[in-house]
């Protein structure tokens, strides 16, 4: 017997073993594999659902009178309870016409869920748009009619209300509903 053939004679593995190595390492990758997706899908499915828990922001407010057009959000600063309890705000940013404006809504004496009024007797609660370009260019509530309505999940509401202009004295309804995080 040539040196060549004893070689192949030893490393010559018998086609049943070879099944068996092959049939373990099939099982071991399947294994794998099976691991992956439960593992990765089971997150997947996790991501999923966490996604379609998570708030969003939404804002359909639209304002008519000295100002028209709808608010178009794109950046929500503050939506919720103070962190000590002193108050309600949503602070957001976003534009009207292409013209960028930040609105506030506050509620001062803010206590739970309900209505909280605009309005110059007792109003326990203040609306305000202004125009980014020109800082000074406001439109308040200042104690007109109106009304916050914040619901009972305290992430929603409505809001409707009458504001003047700081400068010119012009007057605009601003009216809609918003829900945030």
């Amino acid at each position: 017997m040539s040196q060549k053939q004893k070689y192949q004679r030893v490393t010559q593995v018998s086609p049943t073993a070879n099944r068996k190595q092959v049939g373990a390492r099939t099982k071991i990758i399947v294994g794998i594999i099976i691991l992956v997706i439960v593992v990765g899908g089971g997150l997947g499915i996790f991501a999923i659902i966490r996604q379609h828990n998570t708030p969003s922001n939404v804002f359909n407010i639209s304002v008519s009178g000295g100002i028209t057009g709808s608010i178009d959000i794109n950046t929500v600063n503050v939506c919720g309870t103070s962190q000590d309890n002193a108050g309600y705000e949503i602070d957001a940013s976003g534009s009207i016409n292409n013209t960028s404006y930040e609105l506030l809504l506050l509620i001062p004496t803010y206590q739970q869920p309900g209505t909280y009024s605009t309005t110059s007797s007792g109003a326990t609660a203040t609306v305000s748009l202004t125009e980014m370009s020109i800082g000074s260019q406001a439109w308040v509530s200042q104690g007109n009619a109106g009304s916050i309505v914040v619901d009972n999940t305290s992430h929603s509401g409505t809001i409707s209300a009458t504001l003047v202009s700081a400068a010119t004295n012009a007057h605009a309804q601003i009216t809609g509903t918003w829900s945030c995080v």
